[in-house]
């Protein structure tokens, strides 16, 4: 089920009516449809400019993002927000980058700097709140990494990046 983001002042009932929020493997299936549906487009490099990419691009952003609201109203268990934020980064790094290095039609870059520090910081709290779970070496790896490039990008921040 793929529900579209609304801001929570505008969207109260949703707290009246659990049975609106989508349970996590339901929010799994989600992502992994919308992940596919993105990595439909197989060369994004050269067709970034496209307005069809820029379609996806938009709608799965939106979409994910009403995803991370599902599972913050519902509090899910560290395990099933780890392994939901490890599926969403690869795609926020990506069009990150990609969206960055070309002119992507509706990309605002300050809300995917946004919602790329949301979800690293969402995991990272998660990993270390866990006594249970353990990042995915790739992912651990990527967050080391991204933060080291924030703190020389931005070198007058502090930054803690031990994992």
């Amino acid at each position: 089920m793929v529900k579209e983001y609304s801001r929570s002042a505008a969207d109260t009932h949703k707290c009246n009516k659990p049975e609106l929020l989508r349970p996590f493997p339901v929010l799994m299936q989600t992502v992994d449809y919308l992940l596919n549906l993105f990595n439909g487009h197989k060369d994004r490099q050269q067709r970034v400019t496209s307005s069809n990419f820029s379609s996806t691009f938009l709608f799965v952003s939106d979409r994910l993002r009403a995803v991370r609201q599902d599972m913050i109203m519902q509090n899910l268990n560290s395990t099933q927000t780890i392994t939901l934020m490890e599926k969403m980064l690869p795609f926020y790094l990506e069009t990150d980058g990609v969206c960055k290095m070309a002119t992507c039609f509706g990309y605002n870059s300050k809300l995917h700097d946004f919602q790329l520090e949301e979800c690293f910081g969402r995991w990272y709290e998660e990993l270390n709140a866990s006594t249970t779970s353990q990042a995915d070496p790739t992912s651990r790896f990527v967050y080391i990494s991204w933060k080291v490039i924030r703190r020389s990008v931005f070198s007058h921040q502090k930054s803690d990046i031990v994992v």
